[in-house]
């Protein structure tokens, strides 16, 4: 009660004391959003209009500026959960046609669409946790969200720096499952989310039949449809993939759940849940697993295995939560459900199970000295949010803080207050920085078993979907000849290429890619492997 009541009293001292900023110009681009006197509720969305000022990179856009990216239609609503508390509210943004139909159009370099979220980031004093995520998933994962940081004007008011984001949506150019039509195949796709009952999810649901471990007995494991929505399913789609979900879940408990032809394999992609819990574990995300949590099964024809993603939500990771162990570079947070059994919202018993197969421990230990030595490595992960934080230099943060004086002041659940946007920053990356440390030394105690650390294995693609080039990520010894070909749907050789390694451990080769959008295949040869995987090129 004493936090809440402390809570109250900061948010009213900082949204009472926020200031009018006088705005004419600036680097990233500007939205320019008006309701027409209008209200924007929780939900549904009301109809209101949108410019987009974007004069390219290294340009200078002006409010007096046309609106050139986007000049139109919107439906504007809330969004988020905690998130609606803060006077800086985030929103989720649908462009519309004039007949209110939905109008997708590429914002700011990104693929057509017309969905999509307005992150506030405000108990976020980087302002780039969100980024920071996306952009480390962009190179790990088939996809993640694109996003850019935006300056927003609502109803002539200066609003602050936002993130624009592709919102998690069924699309060839986000996740690229197939339509779920009941009357030809109804295995897929789908995509599900772990989440708390928000909006268009209320009563679209059902539960796990498995009770989390550790949890106490009011706890249960939610299973949220997310496409198609609950209104558009037919009884038998959700029959399919309830019993689907049953069917994984009790094969993954049974005594025969590692067999690598029977087990849990033949139901999800290990290389998926991998990256996922990496990507979560690096940022130490206490949202991760649990809630804002995604995953997705396309038909069977397609692959019909469940893999974890896209990610999502990172405001409270990299040290920015004071609350079950969140603040700490120490710790596994797959081991949530440990640190606070209290907590409604707990993990699903899939993470703990799989840690009791010996070929997931070592692929998840190969996978992180594969990313330690790429993405996440220390000086990667460092240029990534240098390369963020400068996009926001001078004008833009400065105006930020201006509308919103936050710095010094505590907002929930902050577990550093810096009084300088510097001092937010260092704390960032000296604790991004501690983490991979400590993860370099406990990842080894996984498995320590023999077996031999540099042995090659699948390689994989990043970014795909992806435009002009994608990048060839696998690990092997030197010397190893690597003979990679790309097909077309047809079945026609594009090209065919063939090399020796010439550095120890991970590798990387970018790969050029057809101008023409649509489906091919990579076939990637090495070590005695054969390896095919789909490449989508937008």
């Amino acid at each position: 009660m004493l936090r809440s009541l402390l809570l109250c009293f900061l948010l009213s001292f900082v949204f009472h004391s926020s200031a009018q900023v006088i705005f004419s110009e600036s680097a990233l681009p500007i939205l320019v959003i008006n309701t027409n006197g209008q209200t924007i509720p929780d939900e549904p969305k009301i109809t209101a209009s949108l410019g987009v000022i974007w004069n390219g990179s290294g340009q200078k856009n002006r409010l007096t500026d046309p609106f050139n990216e986007y000049n139109g239609l919107i439906g504007i609503e809330r969004r988020g959960a905690s998130s609606q508390d803060f006077p800086k509210l985030p929103y989720a943004i649908e462009l519309r046609d004039n007949a209110g139909e939905n109008n997708p159009v590429a914002l700011l370099g990104m693929p057509k669409e017309s969905d999509w979220a307005l992150i506030s980031n405000y108990n976020d004093k980087s302002l780039i946790r969100d980024a920071l995520a996306y952009n480390i998933a962009t190179q790990v994962m088939d996809y993640a969200p694109r996003c850019r940081f935006v300056e927003v004007m609502l109803n002539n008011v200066y609003q602050g720096v936002y993130l624009l984001t592709e919102r998690i949506k069924r699309d060839p150019n986000r996740v690229a499952v197939s339509k779920n039509n009941p009357d030809e195949d109804i295995t897929g796709g789908f995509i599900l989310k772990l989440d708390k009952e928000l909006g268009d999810s209320v009563g679209g649901y059902w539960n796990s039949h498995v009770a989390p471990l550790y949890g106490l007995s009011n706890q249960k494991i939610r299973f949220l449809y997310h496409y198609p929505r609950t209104e558009d399913l037919v009884s038998a789609q959700k029959q399919y993939i309830q019993q689907w979900m049953r069917d994984f879940e009790d094969n993954l408990r049974a005594p025969g759940f590692s067999d690598p032809v029977n087990g849990y394999r033949k139901f999800i992609d290990p290389a998926t849940f991998i990256d996922f819990m990496w990507l979560n574990e690096a940022s130490k995300n206490i949202d991760g697993y649990r809630i804002s949590t995604y995953l997705y099964k396309d038909k069977d024809s397609n692959d019909g295995r469940l893999k974890m993603g896209p990610v999502w939500d990172f405001n409270l990771a990299f040290g920015n939560s004071n609350y079950c162990s969140g603040e700490n570079t120490t710790g596994w947070m797959w081991n949530f459900n440990q640190i606070c059994p209290q907590d409604y919202w707990v993990i699903p018993f899939w993470w703990d199970r799989l840690q009791e197969d010996t070929a997931f421990l070592i692929e998840a230990q190969q996978r992180w000295k594969m990313l330690r030595e790429g993405p996440l490595s220390d000086q990667a992960a460092m240029h990534t949010v240098d390369s963020l934080v400068a996009v926001l230099d001078g004008g833009p943060r400065t105006r930020n803080f201006q509308r919103w004086p936050v710095l010094g002041v505590w907002v929930w659940p902050n577990n550093f207050v810096g009084n300088t946007y510097p001092e937010e920053v260092n704390y960032l990356k000296n604790w991004f920085i501690s983490r991979l440390h400590w993860m370099d030394n406990n990842v080894k105690g996984l498995y320590v078993g023999t077996y031999k650390p540099d042995t090659s294995f699948a390689p994989r693609l990043a970014p795909n979907p992806a435009r002009g080039k994608t990048r060839l990520e696998f690990h092997a010894p030197v010397g190893v000849r690597v003979s990679w070909a790309l097909y077309d749907v047809s079945g026609k050789v594009l090209y065919r290429y063939y090399q020796s390694t010439q550095t120890p451990n991970y590798q990387s080769i970018d790969i050029d890619l057809p101008a023409a959008p649509g489906l091919y295949f990579l076939q990637t040869e090495f070590d005695g492997q054969r390896h095919v995987q789909k490449v989508v090129v937008e």
